[in-house]
Order: structure tokens, then C-alpha cells, then sequence
């Protein structure tokens, strides 16, 4: 057996070589197994902390489009009445246009009428050019 003479603080040991020897085994394993934890720790914490990032700066684009939706929402609100007084006037225009298209349509039927009562023309006839002298073709 051998045995080592540690001075400490003016305290004197005597230990064991082996003992020592097994204790500082000991000691590198565990500080190996907290160092591979502290690496693992370190990456957590540095992927978290991204993660919290990227939902923070999602938090923030949400915030504006929820700002920017009540804005659009107060300005309908604030644009139906609006909208609701021009019913009538709009109403008006359209009875008034479906008059002008009714009175269209009559005339129409009209040239219509006439149309059908034209004598057809051959197919040939109207790919030659037309040239009017004096009211005759020629």
C-alpha cells in the first residue's frame, strides 16, 4: 500500500494511493457526463431562445393585422350608412335605365321588321366592292 502525504491548509492527510486514484476516475467521469449536459443544455436554450423569437416576431405581424382589420372594419362601419343613403338615388338610375333599354328594344324590333323585308343579296354580290354613282351599282 502506498500512501500520499497531502498537506491542506496545515492540515495533514494521508491517503491512499488507489483510493485517490479511483476518486479522481470518478471525478472526470461525472464532470465528462456534466459537460455533454451543459452542451446539450446550451443547445436547447439556443434553439428555444429562436423559437421564442420567431414567435414574437409572429406575435408582432398578427398584432398589425389585427390592427389593420378593425381599422378596415370601423371604416365599414363607418361606410354602410353612407352606402345605405345612395340606395334610392341608385334605384332611380336603374328604372330610369331600364326605360331608355325597354324604348331601345322597341326600336329595334322596329329595324328589325324592315330588315327582314330587304331583298337578299347573293353570297358573291357582297364580296365585290361597292361603289355608288348616282344611286346605281355598278
Amino acid at each position: 500500500m502506498v500512501f500520499l502525504k497531502i498537506q491542506f491548509y496545515g492540515l495533514i492527510l494521508w491517503v491512499e494511493r488507489k483510493e485517490l486514484d479511483n476518486d479522481m476516475r470518478k471525478c472526470k467521469e461525472e464532470f465528462k457526463e456534466f459537460e455533454r449536459q451543459d452542451v446539450n443544455y446550451q443547445k436547447d436554450f439556443k434553439h428555444i431562445s429562436q423559437k421564442i423569437k420567431k414567435l414574437e416576431d409572429k406575435l408582432e405581424k398578427d398584432s398589425s393585422k389585427i390592427e389593420a382589420l378593425m381599422k378596415k372594419g370601423e371604416e365599414s362601419t363607418d361606410l354602410i350608412p353612407k352606402l345605405e343613403d345612395n340606395i334610392p338615388k341608385l334605384q332611380k338610375l336603374l328604372l330610369d335605365e331600364e326605360k331608355i333599354l325597354h324604348e331601345i328594344t322597341k326600336s329595334s324590333k322596329v329595324w328589325e321588321g324592315s330588315i327582314t323585308s330587304l331583298p337578299v343579296l347573293p353570297y358573291y354580290f357582297l364580296r365585290l366592292p361597292m361603289i355608288w354613282t348616282k344611286g346605281h351599282f355598278p
